[in-house]
Order: C-alpha cells, then structure tokens, then sequence
C-alpha cells in the first residue's frame, strides 16, 4: 500500500509539472521571462512613449542609489562604534570580576600610618570604579588618583 501511495504521488506531482510546462510553451521566452510576443510589444511602446520620463527616473534611481550608499557608510561606522562599545563593556565586565575590591580588616600589628594609607587607596579605587561605571568616557585626572 505504501509503495502504491509513493507511485500515486509520483504519478501526480509529473503530470502537475507537465502541465506547467505546456502552459509555458504557450508563451514565447523573451529575456528569460515567460510572456508573450505582444506583451513584449506593448512593453517596448510604453517605454519609448516615456523617454522623458524614463530619464528622470534615471536621474532618481542615481539620487537614490547616493543615498543608500550614504546609509551603508553610516550603518558601517554605527557597528564600528557598537563594537568598540561593546569591548569596552567586556573590559569592564572582566575587571570587575577578575579584581572584586575587599577592604582589609585591620588587626593589631598592622596599625599606623601604613593601615590609613591603604583604607585610603582602597575608598578612592572604589569610587573610581564608581564613577567610571557611571560616566560615558574616562576621565584623566580621576585616573591618575588611583
């Protein structure tokens, strides 16, 4: 029975495709579109009734072909400037996870002038992370504090 449905659907499918092609020898292949002579003819009259017309389009498709040229260019250095925003987000993603900031515990031996320093240099790190996590672009003073 299955062998038979196959044969059935074989069977259809070639006589669906040759009546397809009888229709096509129907119509004249012109330019690799099937249409008829007389289409053709018609065609070609309308096109020399829009000389004029057909110059001024051309002058359009020229105006628009600059302008989606103009667009490609844009679009290019919109992806350039998403990717380099995009590694400079990777960067900062991966410096906060490869260096998390602790503060140190103080203990006894480690008092004095040393220990203040580095509460010091921890508290301005953070809010150097801080503000460069908030502003678009890095500023060299606030760099040159850390």
């Amino acid at each position: 029975m299955a062998i038979s449905k196959g044969l059935r659907r074989t069977i259809e499918k070639l006589q669906e495709e040759s009546k397809r092609l009888g229709k096509t020898t129907e119509h004249e292949m012109v330019d690799g579109i099937g249409i008829r002579k007389d289409e053709k003819l018609e065609l070609e009259d309308q096109m020399k009734t829009r000389g004029e017309g057909s110059k001024v389009k051309q002058s359009d498709i020229l105006e628009l072909r600059e302008k989606v040229h103009e667009l490609e260019k844009d679009n290019e250095s919109l992806q350039h400037k998403l990717k380099k925003k995009e590694k400079a987000l990777e960067r900062f993603q991966s410096e906060e996870t490869d260096e998390p900031i602790r503060p140190r515990a103080s203990s006894a031996t480690s008092l004095g002038a040393s220990s203040g320093y580095q509460s010091e240099k921890t508290l301005t790190n953070l809010v150097w992370r801080s503000f460069r996590c908030l502003s678009p672009r890095p500023y060299r003073r606030a760099r040159n504090l850390c």
